[in-house]
């Protein structure tokens, strides 16, 4: 039997476009806690894979472990900003997660899924693709499936 097409779930095809936010648990982070992912790709449901960034509310360890990085390639996200980000959050645009389109499904299927009506602020979205477009670390081929400065 064949996967089902990622492509053609309803709730996928209603909520998957650049700015969409997803909550759940990576288990290729070293953390068990769930997170925020921010989808940044140009068309998602076109795409090979979904492109993410991943908010934090631990501040300090990220502007740390970036302090050799572009100042702008981290985007601050003070509370009231976007309704779902009750604390003050930190989203390191030098740090883009690949992951399957299917591994929506898996989460959806697991009842392991968060999303949200609410698409990212267009505003804060605009500094994340202009941050993941002016990080150093990334390769032409990876920012050029993402939508150019907003």
């Amino acid at each position: 039997m064949t996967a089902p097409d990622p492509r053609r779930d309803p709730l996928l095809k209603l909520t998957l476009r650049c700015g969409s936010v997803y909550y759940f648990q990576d288990r290729h982070f070293s953390s068990g806690e769930p997170h925020y992912f921010i989808v940044i790709n140009a068309d998602p449901l076109r795409d090979t894979a979904l492109l993410l960034v991943v908010s934090s509310t631990k501040l300090q360890k990220v502007r740390e472990r970036c302090r050799n990085l572009p100042a702008d390639t981290l985007v601050y996200v003070a509370p009231g900003e976007y309704k779902e980000f009750p604390d003050p959050s930190i989203i390191d645009c030098n740090n883009i997660v690949e992951r399957p389109l299917s591994l929506l499904l898996e989460k959806k299927r697991e009842k392991k899924l968060g999303c949200f009506l609410a698409d990212f602020p267009q505003v804060l979205l605009a500094k994340i693709i202009a941050g993941v477009h002016k990080s150093p670390i990334h390769k032409p081929a990876l920012t050029a499936r993402i939508p150019p400065i907003l």
